[in-house]
């Protein structure tokens, strides 16, 4: 589904072409189809490439936005020479984007995946807002906010952190905390992300 993903897709073409003339082209060896053990269909790595969980996609419509989400996020590693991923704002940013340009909030897949859930009148920002939201919590400096260098690596070598010593109680609690951070970076940054369609023209 990988293959033909790359092949075929016009949204991925597209955004490989504006890699290229970014000055960062990616080849096929970019891409890599493997188990994951995240929640998640897919990630970018910079340095590395564009992983699809094969564990976590079931169709090629959803291989065809997993690739589009994370080539999105690649194009602005690309762009932004200060981009720095710990940075909950910068993150938000290009969650935004992602979820708001690669299809994966179209209208017909929302309504199949959240049936009458689905808002009709401002379902998409609704849900570019739910899956960008969703994604920055899961940024590991969302809930041991260290500040970044410019090349976008944390300055403190124990970012880590030991899961294993929390309790329950306390790992709800920054969960929770999470959340709100998220939510607040989102926020921040929403009226100048959604709008940035680059490099489309406007939302494909």
């Amino acid at each position: 589904m990988l293959a033909r993903c790359l092949r075929w897709n016009p949204t991925v073409r597209f955004l490989r072409e504006s890699l290229e003339r970014a000055g960062c082209p990616v080849g096929d060896e970019f891409f890599a189809a493997r188990r994951c053990d995240e929640q998640a269909g897919g990630g970018f790595m910079p340095g590395e490439g564009v992983v699809v969980c094969a564990n976590h996609v079931a169709s090629q419509d959803e291989v065809n936005v997993v690739v589009a989400h994370e080539l999105v996020h690649a194009l602005d590693h690309c762009r932004a020479a200060n981009l720095a991923w710990p940075d909950l704002q910068h993150h938000a940013c290009s969650e935004i984007r992602a979820a708001n340009l690669s299809g994966a909030c179209h209208m017909h897949r929302e309504f199949a995946t959240r049936g009458s859930d689905f808002a009709f009148r401002n379902g998409h920002p609704q849900c570019v807002r739910r899956k960008a939201q969703l994604s920055v919590a899961m940024n590991p400096f969302c809930t041991q906010p260290t500040p970044a260098t410019a090349d976008g690596s944390s300055s403190n070598s124990n970012a880590s952190g030991d899961s294993s010593s929390s309790s329950s109680s306390s790992s709800s609690s920054s969960s929770t905390a999470c959340m709100a951070r998220a939510r607040g970076a989102v926020d921040a940054v929403w009226d100048v992300c959604y709008r940035d369609t680059t490099p489309f023209d406007r939302i494909p």
